[in-house]
């Protein structure tokens, strides 16, 4: 076998050396122009995500302003009724109101104002009877500042599924309520409890509790907190819709109606008449 010359196995195991390197760096170069490409790619896209989601929130504050616009009159008109029906009803009988109804009528009063100024003596009334009340037993904290914060949690728990439950859980759903589905394995409790033919029980922190599907309750707890941005806004005027509001809704009836002769009647109506119109002022403007 004819002897190998050094010099050829060096330039052999120079060439293979360099093809070696040649190939790393087409690799390198290979997965740098990949890694720019996907790059590109993901700003691209977030450009485009960020066009899109300015563009869907115009449209919904479009939406929101024209729906405030189209009722405004009626808003106005119910929550007027609310507000002289508790806070500023003759004698004390309001002063026994929850906390979380006086939060609800410090931002009725506050949604009128700037939007109703015939209205504008009594807002001032009512504000400041609310704010004391609430100074008396918080003094701590600013009504303001609590009613910013007021939200609603809704606990549901049941023994079996049925479409009276799913038509509660769906309106609650459309609506951005957040709810805590519970199954309960002993029926026989859970209906001595509640009731024989009751299935399923509602308890919303800021509404109080109820047996069954009851759409005047799940509107209540609906309405009764603040919407905070567009997106929330969107789902309450879905809400709206699918619940067939204002158009049809009891808290229009009684915005119009007689007042309200109980304090649970009044937290009722005003719980029910105080949300569409907290969904406007922060997205819109």
């Amino acid at each position: 076998m004819a002897q190998t010359d050094p010099e050829d196995g060096f330039d052999q195991i120079m060439v293979q050396s360099w093809n070696s390197v040649a190939q790393q760096l087409r690799t390198l170069h290979n997965e740098l122009s990949g890694d720019r490409a996907r790059r590109r790619e993901r700003a691209e896209r977030a450009v485009q995500n960020e066009r899109y989601e300015q563009t869907r929130r115009q449209q919904q504050s479009i939406r929101l302003e024209q729906w405030e616009m189209d009722n405004r009159e009626r808003l106005n008109k119910g929550f007027e009724s609310t507000l002289n029906a508790t806070v500023l009803a003759d004698g004390d009988g309001w002063r026994k109101m929850r906390d979380s109804s006086l939060l609800q009528g410090w931002m009725v009063a506050d949604q009128l104002e700037g939007n109703d100024p015939g209205y504008r003596r009594q807002i001032i009334e009512a504000k400041a009877r609310l704010k004391d009340e609430w100074s008396k037993r918080h003094p701590e904290t600013h009504i303001d500042a609590a009613a910013d914060q007021l939200t609603n949690h809704v606990n549901i728990t049941y023994t079996d599924q049925s479409p009276a439950l799913q038509a509660t859980l769906n309106a609650f759903n459309t609506a951005g309520v957040p709810v805590d589905l519970q199954r309960v394995e002993d029926a026989q409790a859970f209906q001595a409890a509640h009731g024989d033919d009751a299935t399923f029980f509602v308890d919303s922190r800021l509404t109080g509790q109820w047996t069954g599907y009851d759409h005047d309750r799940i509107v209540d707890a609906v309405m009764c907190a603040p919407v905070n941005g567009v997106d929330d806004a969107a789902s309450r005027i879905s809400f709206l819709k699918d619940q067939g509001l204002p158009e049809s809704s009891h808290a229009d009836n009684k915005a119009t109606g007689d007042e309200p002769s109980t304090i649970s009647d009044v937290e009722r109506t005003e719980n029910a008449d105080a949300a569409p119109i907290v969904e406007t002022p922060t997205p819109v403007r």
